[in-house]
């Protein structure tokens, strides 16, 4: 009777231990940063955002760093870069050229335009330099899960399954014009130019109700890879994706 106790309770300490959660343990920001604060260049050119290990869709911002032409922005994420989009797939720590950035999403909040001649403060939506966000605060980031704050007090919260990701923007309760901007175009850029530069060759997207869906062809990035298709379908949903 004595080892028959001995023994089962080895094995509920052997089943408990298999539950524990160690992805709390996971600081998925490390390695984002170098020695220059506030730059990502010097660091591991991580990808930081919504995703499980493993998992196909890598949820994440894409950002700018003006006046620095020496940045390496692979992953998309860097400590205090600009916001241009927010896009599913993402490549980590290749240490050269860009790669991916596709396809992109951004909340935006207020009055649009597609000519250089809008009014003032209005949002061309051919240029991101009237779009691109500053963040407010500190990013949050765990094992799945991404969060952020724009500068036009958009909240946005990203998740990554092993073949889906999701989107949810919390736009401020204010009185001007809620705009979700889809990109086909949009792309990680390599700062310095060169041969290993994405190009996107073209796509097409419907919109039906709630749900819109298309194609988008790209090529380069930093296996000078030959042209990828991307195929996207999405549900948009009080809107969140």
């Amino acid at each position: 009777m004595a080892l028959k106790s001995v023994l089962v309770s080895a094995l509920l300490h052997f089943s408990l231990a298999e539950v524990v959660d160690y992805a709390q343990y996971v600081n998925p920001l490390i390695g984002g940063s170098g020695p220059f604060e506030g730059l990502a260049f010097g660091g591991g050119d991580i990808f930081v955002g919504g995703a499980l290990p493993f998992g196909v869709a890598k949820v994440g911002i894409d950002t700018y760093e003006p006046n620095v032409s020496f940045a390496v922005i692979n992953g998309g994420w860097t400590p205090k870069g600009l916001v241009t989009g927010l896009s599913m797939l993402h490549e980590s720590g290749t240490g050269g050229a860009p790669k991916y950035g596709v396809v992109s999403q951004m909340p935006l909040v207020g009055s649009l335009s597609s000519s250089e001649e809008g009014a003032p403060g209005t949002i061309n939506i051919l240029d991101n330099r009237t779009y691109w966000q500053q963040r407010v605060g500190d990013d949050t980031a765990r094992v799945g899960y991404f969060k952020t704050q724009l500068e036009s007090g958009v909240a946005v919260e990203l998740s990554g399954a092993r073949h889906a990701g999701m989107m949810r923007y919390s736009f401020p309760t204010s009185n001007e014009e809620r705009h979700v901007l889809v990109d086909l175009s949009h792309y990680l850029p390599q700062e310095s130019g060169g041969p290993s530069s994405q190009a996107y060759l073209g796509g097409e997207i419907s919109l039906d109700g709630a749900t819109y869906q298309g194609h988008a062809t790209y090529e380069g990035g930093w296996n000078d890879g030959a042209p990828f298709h991307d195929l996207l379908l999405r549900r948009v949903r009080d809107g969140a994706q």
